[in-house]
């Protein structure tokens, strides 16, 4: 069997409240937003700092990244 290095190991969900940074896509009468997002990671940290840095890449501030669950793709 031949495994992949790079294969993420688990599926997170990882929710962030954001804030508008220049170059954002929110209206500019919108103070933040609440996300979801979904990511695939080795672990749990891994999960937040890619969701963060991806957040800020597509001009959102994390502001507060409040919860992070890995999930059970067998119960979903």
């Amino acid at each position: 069997m031949n495994h992949n290095r790079n294969m993420k190991t688990y599926i997170y969900r990882v929710e962030v409240e954001v804030i508008p940074m220049a170059g954002t896509q929110l209206p500019d009468d919108v103070a933040g937003a609440f996300v979801n997002c979904y990511v695939g990671a080795n672990n749990i940290c891994e999960a937040v700092e890619l969701v963060e840095q991806k957040l800020l890449d597509d001009c959102y501030k994390p502001f507060n990244t409040f919860a992070a669950f890995c999930l059970d793709l067998d119960e979903v």
